[in-house]
C-alpha cells in the first residue's frame, strides 16, 4: 500500500482547511462549512458602522441602532426568518422601509462583497440579540445584485465617516438638520435625508454660500413692530390677523405669534415684513472647516438619498 509522505499529508490538510485545492492547474473552491462571525464584525465596521451603531445608548447615527437586530429582525417581516430579513436588508436595503421613511441606506452597499462576505455580516448581526445557526445561514440564497459601475457610489468609508463626524461634531449640522424624523425635526432647517440626490457642486455651495442655495420656506424674515423693535426669524405661519415666527435666543427656539395690529406700516399702509437676503444658516464654514473636512462632509451628504 502506498503511503503519502507526511509533508504531503500536511499540505493536503492545510488546503482542505482553507477550502481550496489545486486541480488541473486551477483552484477549486469548496463551500464554507461555518460562517466567520469575526470577519463579519470587521466588514460591519468597514461598511456599516458609519451609519449604524451596535451600542443601544448611541445617538446621532444616520441609521437605526442595530444593538439587538438579531432579535428585532425576527419580528420585522411576518413569516420571514431573522437571517433572511437581515440578508434582504443588505442586498435590497430599501425593501423594508415603512411608509414615509426616507431611503437613506446606499443601494449599492453590497458592491464588492462576495457570498462569504455577506453571510459573515449576517452571521455577526445575528449574534446581536439573536441565536446564529451556521446551517441556517449557509442555506440562505445569496443573490448579490449587479451594480452599474457608472452608478456605484464611491464607498470611501473612511472619508464618509470623517464627514459624519464633521456633521455631528465640528460643523454642528445636526443642530438644525437632525438625521432622524423626530417631531419638529425640520423646524430650524430643511430635511437633509435626501441630500445625496444633489450633485457635489451644489452641496459644496450650500455649505459655503447658503444664501445662494437656501430652501424656500426657510428664509429669515424681519418684522418691524410699531414700537420700533425688530423681530427676526423663520416665518412659519401667516394669517389675516397675525404672523408666527420661529425665533431663537440664548434660551433656545420659540414660536412667537405677532398680531398684525402690532406691526409697523409703510407708506402704503402695508405691514413692514421683509424677507432677508441672508440665509439662517451660518456663513462661517469656510473659516471653520478645512478643505479636507468640507470634502468629507460632502462625501457623507452624498450617502443620504
Amino acid at each position: 500500500m502506498f503511503k503519502a509522505p507526511l509533508p504531503l499529508i500536511g499540505v493536503l490538510l492545510a488546503l482542505a482547511l482553507v477550502g481550496t485545492i489545486w486541480v488541473g492547474g486551477s483552484a477549486a473552491h469548496f463551500p464554507l462549512t461555518t460562517v466567520d462571525f469575526d470577519r463579519g464584525r470587521q466588514l460591519f465596521q468597514q461598511r456599516c458602522a458609519t451609519c449604524h451603531s451596535v451600542d443601544p445608548q448611541a445617538l446621532g447615527s444616520a441609521g437605526p441602532s442595530l444593538a439587538r437586530i438579531g432579535e428585532v429582525a425576527a419580528h420585522r417581516a411576518p413569516g420571514m426568518p431573522a437571517e433572511q430579513f437581515i440578508l434582504e436588508s443588505i442586498l435590497q436595503p430599501n425593501s423594508f422601509r415603512t411608509a414615509g421613511e426616507q431611503a437613506v441606506m446606499p443601494a449599492n452597499i453590497s458592491a464588492g462583497l462576495d457570498r462569504d462576505d455577506v453571510l459573515s455580516i449576517v452571521g455577526y448581526l445575528m449574534t446581536l440579540g439573536g441565536t446564529p445557526d451556521h446551517q441556517r445561514l449557509l442555506a440562505l440564497p445569496v443573490d448579490i445584485p449587479a451594480h452599474d459601475t457608472e452608478d456605484v457610489r464611491d464607498l470611501n468609508l473612511a472619508r464618509v465617516e470623517a464627514g459624519r463626524r464633521v456633521y455631528l461634531e465640528k460643523g454642528q449640522c445636526a443642530t438644525c438638520h437632525p438625521l432622524q424624523e423626530l417631531p419638529g425635526f425640520d423646524l430650524r432647517g430643511p430635511n437633509l435625508l435626501t441630500a445625496g440626490l444633489h450633485d457635489e457642486t451644489y452641496l459644496r455651495e450650500a455649505i459655503l454660500d447658503a444664501s445662494r442655495t437656501h430652501t424656500s420656506g426657510y428664509e429669515l424674515w424681519n418684522v418691524l413692530l410699531a414700537d420700533g423693535r425688530v423681530v427676526n426669524g423663520r416665518l412659519v405661519q401667516r394669517s389675516e390677523e397675525s404672523l408666527t415666527l420661529l425665533t431663537e435666543s440664548s434660551a433656545g427656539l420659540k414660536l412667537q405669534a405677532i398680531a398684525l395690529d402690532d406691526v409697523a406700516r409703510d407708506a402704503d399702509d402695508e405691514p413692514v415684513v421683509v424677507a432677508s437676503s441672508t440665509s439662517a444658516m451660518p456663513d462661517r464654514y469656510q473659516d471653520v472647516l478645512s478643505d479636507e473636512e468640507i470634502d468629507s462632509l460632502v462625501a457623507f451628504l452624498k450617502t443620504l438619498d
